[in-house]
C-alpha cells in the first residue's frame, strides 16, 4: 500500500513547553497509511520534525543538521501493524535521545480507535527505549522531567526520565464516542489546570460547564471543575 502523507511544519510551541514542531495532515485522503512502516526523522539539535516516509517514499522533508530516524510503535500490545490517520507528532531533545509524542486515529480489525502516546527514542540507534500508550496526546506542557497532556476524554502526567505514567484521569465523556478535549494545561500552586476546549466534532464547550478541569499535581485527583458525568449530550 502506498499513501501520500502531506504535512506542514506549524509554529513551535511556546518556550514554556518546548516540545517541538507539530505535523498536521492538510489533505483528507481516501486511503489509510500503514503507520507501522512509516518512518520519521527528527532534528536532534532542535525541536523539529524534518522528514517522513511512507511506503519507502519520502513524502515531506525539511533539512536538519542532525537527524534521527524512527518508526512509531503500534498502539496496542501484540498488534504488529495498524493503519490510520496521523494527526500530530511532537519531537524534542531529551538527554541525547529523542522525546516523541503522537496522536492519531487507528484502524484495527475490531474497529477504529483514537490512540497515541509518549516514547523515548535512542539518540544513536533510533530504537524505542520505552513507550507510554495513551488515548491520544494533545497540547503537551513539559516541566523538568514531567510532561502534562490531554487526550480523547483523558488527561495525564508522564515522567519522561523514567518512562512512567504518574497519573491519568479518563472516562471524560458525555456519551459513547463523544469525548471531551482540553487545551494545553498550565501549572498553578500545585494544581494542573486543563481549560475546556471543545467536544468531538468541534461542538462548542457548553456555557453551563466548568471552564477548566483542575487536577492535583501530585495525586492526580480532581480538585475542581469536573465536567458533568456521562449522560445525554447538552
Amino acid at each position: 500500500m502506498t499513501a501520500t502523507l502531506v504535512a506542514v511544519l506549524a509554529t513551535l510551541f511556546a518556550a514554556e513547553s518546548r516540545l517541538g514542531a507539530v505535523i498536521q495532515p492538510v489533505e483528507a485522503r481516501p486511503d489509510k497509511t500503514d503507520l507501522s512502516v512509516t518512518k520519521f526523522e527528527c532534528d536532534l539539535s532542535g525541536d523539529r520534525v524534518v522528514a517522513m516516509r511512507s511506503g519507502g517514499q519520502v513524502t515531506w522533508r525539511q533539512g536538519g543538521p542532525r537527524t534521527l530516524e524512527f518508526v512509531l510503535p503500534t498502539p496496542r500490545p501484540g498488534v504488529t501493524s495498524a493503519t490510520g490517520e496521523l494527526e500530530a507528532l511532537w519531537c524534542a531533545p531529551l538527554g541525547g535521545d529523542l522525546l516523541v509524542l503522537h496522536r492519531g486515529q487507528y484502524l484495527f480489525k475490531d474497529g477504529d480507535a483514537y490512540a497515541g502516546g509518549v516514547l523515548r527514542v535512542d539518540g544513536r540507534t533510533g530504537k524505542v527505549l520505552w513507550a507510554v500508550p495513551l488515548n491520544g496526546a494533545n497540547g503537551p506542557l513539559r516541566r523538568g522531567q514531567y510532561v502534562y497532556l490531554s487526550g480523547f476524554g483523558m488527561v495525564a502526567k508522564v515522567d519522561v526520565e523514567a518512562g512512567r505514567l504518574e497519573w491519568s484521569v479518563d472516562r471524560l465523556y458525555r456519551s459513547p464516542g463523544l469525548y471531551l478535549n482540553f487545551e494545553s494545561p498550565r501549572l498553578e500552586d500545585g494544581r494542573v489546570i486543563f481549560p475546556g476546549l471543545r467536544r468531538k466534532f468541534d461542538a462548542p464547550w457548553p456555557a453551563t460547564w466548568p471552564k477548566a478541569l483542575i487536577v492535583d499535581d501530585k495525586t492526580g485527583s480532581i480538585v475542581g471543575g469536573a465536567p458533568p458525568p456521562p449522560g445525554p449530550d447538552d
